[in-house]
């Protein structure tokens, strides 16, 4: 029901439309004109908004979120090979934010939260390193950093 109410919006400016062409319309019918990659478009829109319907009654609307950003990503790594698109510095990083932020989303927590330890470890044995030292795990202890198990 509310499909059909948000649809009835688009009404409006959809009959504007057919109304600044009727005499055509009215003669060759409302198809007139259609092409193939027309009939792709139309195809790929229904079913595009089919399958974010699914992804939101099945998923979650964060889920929905992620597979709109690594759609982007793709389809503009396609684009490099397809159009020749070249990107800017700005859109690798950010291409780069979606990719670990879809990782981490999918990475339990309890191993993130290895993960950070472990890192925690090697950044505090890489400051002892460098500071001359020797012993990482004891650097790794004076800076409060629990031990990795």
């Amino acid at each position: 029901m509310r499909n059909i109410q948000l649809a009835s919006f688009s009404l409006i400016p959809a009959s504007l439309g057919v109304s600044k062409d009727w005499e055509v319309v009215n003669e060759l019918g409302f198809f007139s004109g259609y092409h193939f990659s027309t009939w792709c478009a139309i195809f790929l829109g229904s079913g595009g908004g089919l399958l974010v319907a699914l992804v939101v009654k099945y998923a979650d609307n964060v889920l929905k979120g992620f597979a709109t950003s690594v759609s982007i990503v793709l389809s503009s790594v396609l684009s490099v090979f397809i159009f020749s698109f070249v990107p800017s510095p700005m859109f690798g990083m950010g291409s780069i934010v979606v990719i670990v932020a879809t990782a981490a989303y999918q990475i339990p927590m309890s191993k993130l939260e290895e993960w950070w330890e472990k890192l925690q470890l090697s950044l505090a044995g890489a400051a002892h390193l460098a500071a001359g030292n020797v012993d990482p795990v004891a650097t790794a202890r004076e800076a409060g950093v629990p031990a990795a198990t």
